[in-house]
């Protein structure tokens, strides 16, 4: 016998099925061939409706999580606030670039001069990747001017130092406060602005960012050649202070998310992801340190390399099984990380920022030693790859909002980087014209466009309750890419130089005297006698040409990465 759920039902036909649900109307009756207990259907219906309970709260918190989307009123005044963050952040990283083979050589210390750039990507290594889960839990505000002030409180550290480790963990303290100086921007146009139109505003960003860093090379060479080093950081402090101002005024935006829980701060303390955290940066650290020692003794008998590669491996694995099966918050989920279109991001961008920074801290150096000009003269040439870096940004911006594609501008951009630093490999022989020079050009409007449209094509692979987190992951790629390339073309150039002056410098008496001053300081080449000077010179440039050829190299494996493991996504309704 055929028994119904309701005496109003319609009349049962012959070829009316017995079980309906495939996606029909759920208000239309429903036919049973046997009788039904009714606490079954009871039982059933309140299933049903805990389910839709459930689907509700999933898509409530979603809601909640996901961006805003919404331009405020008085936008560009909030905008304003943020660039000068970003300027001094980069008045930093340029000025260092262009000054540290000086500073390492006041302090006898040119073999080490690097640690001056690993010193500060070691603090925003470690402190990074939390500033996307910190920014959820405590607001990006809080976030934003606690970063400024630990900048200011590093810079104003190094200025005051009188040794060179002193000088070093003044970088970390400012690295550490400047990865939230950048990545918290990032997240908080990401919360506002549709992402067809991010291009264009991160486009204004690389602006701000390229105004820094035109300023910070000469600034920093001209400080060197004058007034000294110190007050090129003491200078920042100042900046960093307006910048601490100007936010605590203008930046009042109200963002959806977990932080408006209402939470008190030991509850929220309770929610950071602590273990992952220091596993993380334990495993960066000691992976710095390994890049250090290889770049100075590659040889299996130097247990600090050989403990700190092995060490960093340990802490990475414990990272990567705390955030899969121990952290209920991580702060980079292997959810995003396993994902082929994030990878794909992620590598390219660490492999074309790295091997460009390689490229541009070797342009003072390059000519100060080929023609004999002061820092200030050699350093303002990077301006050139500063501009066009602003407008290969914005052009990217301009590009992809109009278009709403992404993928190909990488393409392009990554080709026309690769074929500008091979021209630089072939063509910069010690006695390079103004023609020449200016291939730092295209190789920075190329990473310019490569910046703006990776950030959009993260972005468009991620869902958007996971853009913060996403964003944190993107620059921690970034400043990794920045210290492993950057220090694995250092050992290059250093390994390559001492091999190209012993073979230049083959008969001359105290060979390996001379070839220990110049590799301390480049400064002493210009105490050699000419004839020697000369063999120097040719020496270094052939060294040179070894870490332009690596990069050219590296750019080569992104434009295949690009290709043909990166999908694109819409852009629309986002």
């Amino acid at each position: 016998m055929i028994q119904t759920q309701s005496s109003h039902d319609p009349e049962l036909s012959e070829r009316q099925p017995l079980l309906r649900g495939d996606g029909l109307n759920s208000n239309r009756a429903v036919y049973y061939s046997t009788p039904r207990p009714e606490s079954a259907a009871v039982k059933s219906r309140e299933d049903e409706l805990s389910q839709a309970r459930e689907r509700e709260e999933e898509q409530e918190q979603e809601e909640q999580e996901a961006p805003v989307r919404e331009v405020p009123p008085g936008f560009w005044g909030v905008v304003a606030c943020l660039l000068i963050g970003v300027i001094v952040a980069n008045i930093d990283t340029s000025l260092v670039m262009a000054t540290f083979g000086q500073i390492g050589s006041e302090f006898n210390r040119l073999d080490d001069a690097n640690w001056m750039i690993v010193g500060y990507q070691l603090g925003v290594l470690a402190t990074q990747p939390m500033y996307g889960k910190l920014s959820d839990i405590f607001g990006r505000k809080a976030l934003l001017l606690v970063s400024y002030g630990l900048f200011a409180a590093g810079c104003l550290w190094i200025g005051t130092s009188t040794e060179f480790w002193h000088l070093i963990v003044g970088r970390v303290i400012s690295g550490i406060g400047g990865g939230g100086m950048t990545s918290v921007v990032s997240i908080l146009l990401n919360d506002l602005v549709p992402l067809r139109d991010l291009a264009a505003w991160r486009s204004y960003v690389y602006i701000a960012a390229t105004l820094g860093r035109s300023c910070g090379a000469p600034l920093g060479g001209f400080m060197v050649d004058t007034i000294g080093w110190r007050w090129s950081f003491l200078g920042q402090v100042p900046l960093a202070i307006l910048a601490i101002t100007m936010v605590s005024m203008k930046l009042n935006i109200a963002h959806k998310g977990k932080q408006r829980r209402a939470e008190n701060f030991f509850q929220r303390f309770q929610r950071i992801d602590f273990l992952g955290a220091m596993s993380l940066a334990t495993s960066l650290s000691l992976f710095l340190l390994f890049l250090d020692e290889a770049g100075k003794r590659m040889v299996l008998t130097n247990k600090l390399l050989v403990g700190s590669g092995f060490g960093s491996l340990f802490f990475g694995i414990a990272f990567f099984y705390v955030e899969a099966y121990v952290a209920k918050e991580p702060i980079l989920s292997l959810r995003i990380l396993t994902k082929r279109d994030v990878l794909s991001v992620y590598s390219t961008l660490g492999l074309t920022t790295g091997s460009q920074i390689s490229f541009v801290s070797t342009i003072a150096i390059y000519f100060v030693i080929t023609l004999g000009v002061s820092n200030a003269n050699a350093a303002a040439r990077i301006v050139f790859g500063n501009v066009a870096h602003a407008m290969g940004g914005l052009m990217a911006g301009i590009l992809i909002r109009r278009t709403g594609r992404y993928k190909r501008y990488l393409v392009i951009a990554m080709s026309i980087s690769t074929v500008a630093l091979l021209l630089v490999t072939i063509r910069w022989q010690g006695n390079t014209n103004i023609f020449e020079t200016a291939y730092i050009a295209p190789a920075g409007f190329g990473i310019g466009m490569i910046n703006t449209a990776a950030f959009i094509a993260l972005s468009a692979s991620v869902e958007p309750k996971d853009q913060a987190m996403a964003t944190s992951g993107f620059y921690l790629s970034d400043n990794l890419g920045f210290v492993a390339v950057s220090s694995l073309g250092n050992a290059v150039l250093q390994t390559a130089l001492a091999k190209r002056l012993d073979v230049r410098l083959d008969g001359v008496a105290n060979k390996q005297e001379i070839i220990r001053d110049v590799i301390a300081s480049i400064s002493n080449i210009k105490n050699l006698d000419p004839a020697i000077r000369g063999k120097a010179v040719k020496a270094f440039v052939e060294a040179l040409r070894w870490d332009h050829g690596l990069s050219t190299m590296i750019y080569a494996i992104s434009l295949f990465i690009v290709t043909v493991f990166l999908r694109e996504y819409s852009l629309e309704d986002r």
